[in-house]
């Protein structure tokens, strides 16, 4: 009897996780077998209004980095009388307000209070108010801007447009293939699902560097955002208040990434585990809002929301697909099937994906890692769901 109730018990989970996995799935083919190219999405000729910016870089104990990006932004082709670089020095214990202020740049040093980068952000536009910006310019400390991104802000300000997001790169994708890896993901997600989704009038997500928000934006909304993954959670608080993020492709922010698993493994579990707080908070309540307002905008970011990324989706799919075959003998071969049919939909997917992003030849070998880089991303999944203890905002081990 035991073990009949637990062949029914586990039928009904693989039953329920492949229902849950089918709509994951369509719901990512969706986005990419309907995408198609926003207008304006080019808009990059003509002349630019003059829109003034406000940059602010939060930066904690980056003085091996911060340099990098000041002299990015010192060198923008966009008037230097129309822009501000302000770094917002938290609670450091290097040389990261030095070197702010020898590079060129504006340096407000913030010893008080909790740390972390949304606190630092809320902090900064604070003692900032009363700057005649017109715009705010968020940047990692470990990135760099291209030479036309205060340019394509201002085009797109003046289209009317209040949250952008630039097209997010990896600044040293070719130093390993874990960062090769990182890279492929990154833009496989941004042209099959991100931008997509901002091209067809629907909200795409802030990156946390590379982005700007109008000052009306600031008037309304403010900074309310101070979790772990406080770019997300920003994402869907500005949903909530009736805005978007809108993705601007034809310009780009590229930001450094660990380049081995060790490296990586607190930033990973930081992200996930704050993942799946914001996914908690915030999911249900959109979707249910959206479909009580018949709001496609929310509906889409409570789905969003409650959707795992493409690689913990990845991971599901196996898990069911081995755990199905295990028990084959009970309940027959149509559910390893559905698994693997579902699997199989994935890599198509993903195969559509590559073909636009026309990788070169370094990236498309690095995927022989893949597996391995799957069954990290699974591994830290499971341990951000296990233990979710929060990690705070720190930057990532140079070397």
């Amino acid at each position: 009897m035991i073990g009949t109730v637990g062949v029914i018990a586990l039928g009904t989970m693989l039953t329920g996780l492949l229902a849950a996995i089918a709509a994951w799935t369509v719901y990512h083919v969706f986005h990419l077998v309907t995408s198609r190219r926003a207008p304006d999405a080019r808009a990059d000729s003509g002349p630019v209004p003059a829109k003034r910016f406000l940059i602010l870089i939060p930066a904690r104990n980056e003085a091996a980095v911060l340099d990098r990006v000041v002299q990015s932004v010192r060198t923008l082709s966009y008037p230097t009388s129309h822009y501000r670089v302000v770094v917002i020095a938290d609670h450091c214990v290097d040389h990261t307000a030095d070197i702010a202020r020898s590079g060129g740049a504006e340096c407000l040093e913030r010893a008080g209070g909790q740390g972390g980068k949304g606190q630092a952000i809320a902090w900064g536009l604070d003692r900032l108010r009363a700057d005649p910006y017109d715009a705010v310019v968020i940047l990692d400390a470990d990135s760099i801007v291209h030479s036309s991104i205060l340019s394509v802000f201002s085009r797109r300000l003046a289209l009317g447009q209040d949250v952008i997001q630039a097209d997010r790169r990896v600044l040293n994708a070719d130093q390993s293939v874990l960062t090769r890896l990182y890279a492929l993901a990154q833009q496989l997600r941004i042209e099959t699902f991100w931008a997509p989704k901002s091209d067809r009038g629907l909200s795409s997500i802030i990156f946390g560097s590379g982005f700007c928000l109008s000052r009306r934006i600031i008037a309304e909304v403010g900074w309310t955002a101070f979790g772990v993954v406080e770019d997300w959670e920003y994402s869907l608080q500005l949903v909530r208040a009736g805005h978007r993020v809108v993705m601007a492709r034809e310009t780009w922010v590229s930001c450094e990434e660990p380049h081995s698993f060790g490296q990586g493994y607190r930033q990973r579990v930081r992200w996930a585990s704050g993942r799946y707080v914001v996914m908690a908070r915030y999911g249900g309540g959109l979707l249910r809002d959206g479909i009580a307002r018949r709001n496609a905008v929310l509906i889409d970011a409570g789905l969003t929301a409650l959707t795992p990324n493409y690689s913990l989706l990845a991971n599901l799919t196996l898990g069911g697909l081995g755990l199905s075959w295990l028990g084959h003998a009970y309940w027959g071969m149509w559910l390893p099937a559905a698994f693997l049919a579902a699997l199989v939909a994935q890599a198509a997917y993903a195969a559509i994906g590559l073909v636009r992003l026309r990788p070169s030849r370094s990236f498309l070998l690095a995927l022989i890692a893949a597996p391995v880089y799957l069954c990290w991303v699974g591994a830290v999944s499971i341990r951000s769901a296990v233990w979710p203890r929060s990690i705070g905002w720190a930057q990532i081990r140079r070397s």
